[in-house]
């Protein structure tokens, strides 16, 4: 990966050009139902070209038009709702809020007066876009957070460089010091993405906790969010993740915990202990309680038995997650978990146990799947819990990087 922040290398000109480059994230990590998250080596990247020309609004188009004149996919497009739909992109989409934040409301003090001029006179850039995806859509590893911050942050560059926004993201901390401008960021990429533990990890790095502030104080956003980290520094340790061929929507995941919304307090806090202290047994290392502290009461059980089903329609086809993570736990894996929403799984475990929990992962899901398939005594020829993939990851301390070339034009 570049390094993580390259400003101003050579004036262009013709246009900007802003490459970003937005990790994948394993969020809830169990106990930590959308509040934990931890960035991992595995990344989207963006690229834009911002034209120094203006020009004026043609009817209701956009405030800035953005055309995408290269789409190139490395991995699994997914379904409806995934990233690299032209006419929902997330990257657009929060880009386009983004700049429209700072058009509407109590901003313009941080810009330049020629800020007011552009927006009085109706004027557009043109920008054109190009992606390129590795992070599997809709499988729970925060691709659309990806897109949304990385929409956001070029956002903010572009306004930093054409109307002097006044956000130093190019400090070396700026993403690993909590500040009003680091959560000002984290709440406008959660407006298109509403996952703030996966945004708030993409943005930072190593593991993130973070919350919504009911009451904001920005005035625009009806939630803020207000974020932490904490650096993680055992390069001995990894991620195991099980990527099924089945895409799993994080609000069809969350519907399905609505349907039940009595919760008993011994369990919010079996949840809340366990997730309080996540963070320093990574920090400290103590992992003999991961598996305790990864355990959860709240969302997992629940997702298991409605939204891991071979057959949707039927109860006894759901596939026994309980029994993989059994399984795994007892070939080596510190804790296990579902990824975000799922449908991915997520072991840690140190270096020297990862072929022994990889081959785990595989054998016993391939096992519980075929058992859920005995039950209701039906075949699947096209089945749609297959493994897709297996990844063995590292965790990252660094969050979103980007490049900047081309220079601020007066």
């Amino acid at each position: 990966m570049p390094n993580r922040i390259v400003s101003s290398v050579e004036p262009n000109p013709n246009f900007l050009h802003i490459e970003l480059h937005s990790p994948a994230s394993v969020a809830n990590l169990g106990s930590g139902y959308d509040c934990l998250a931890m960035a991992v080596d595995l990344w989207n990247h963006f690229s834009i070209w911002i034209s120094y020309e203006e020009k004026e609004r043609r009817g209701r188009e956009p405030f800035v038009e953005i055309n995408i004149d290269d789409m190139g996919y490395t991995g699994n497009r997914g379904g409806e709702g995934g990233i690299g739909l032209k006419n929902n992109n997330k990257f657009i989409r929060a880009f386009g809020g983004t700049v429209d934040y700072y058009s509407k409301h109590d901003q313009r003090s941080r810009l330049s007066p020629n800020f007011s001029r552009f927006i009085a006179a109706d004027l557009v850039h043109q920008i054109r876009l190009s992606q390129i995806n590795h992070i599997p859509d809709i499988r729970g590893l925060g691709s659309s957070s990806s897109a949304a911050v990385a929409g956001t942050v070029a956002a903010i560059l572009y306004l930093k460089n054409f109307f002097e926004l006044d956000i130093e993201l190019d400090k070396p901390d700026f993403f690993d010091q909590p500040s009003d401008d680091l959560d000002l960021i984290a709440s406008l990429a959660t407006v298109e993405d509403h996952c703030p533990d996966n945004i708030c990890a993409c943005l930072a790095g190593g593991l993130t906790r973070a919350f919504f502030q009911d009451v904001s104080s920005f005035s625009d956003i009806r939630h803020t969010v207000r974020m932490f980290k904490t650096g993680l520094t055992d390069d001995r340790l990894r991620l195991v993740v099980l990527v099924p061929n089945a895409i799993l929507r994080t609000d069809v995941a969350k519907k399905v915990l609505a349907e039940v919304p009595d919760i008993e307090r011994q369990d919010a806090v079996f949840n809340l202990s366990r997730a309080a202290c996540l963070p320093e047994i990574f920090r400290f290392r103590r992992y003999q309680l991961l598996a305790e502290a990864t355990k959860d009461r709240l969302h997992q059980n629940l997702r298991m038995l409605r939204c891991y089903r071979l057959n949707p329609d039927l109860e006894s086809s759901f596939i026994d997650l309980r029994e993989v993570h059994k399984s795994v736990l007892k070939a080596g894996a510190l804790g296990v978990a579902i990824s975000g929403a799922g449908s991915s799984q997520v072991a840690f475990c140190l270096e020297n146990k990862v072929e022994d929990v990889r081959r785990a992962f595989f054998e016993s899901f391939v096992r519980e799947v075929g058992v859920a398939s005995n039950k209701i005594q039906q075949s699947f020829p096209e089945l749609t819990w297959t493994v897709e993939s297996l990844r063995i990851l590292k965790p990252i301390n660094n969050g979103i990087s980007f490049k900047v070339t081309g220079g601020y034009k007066k």
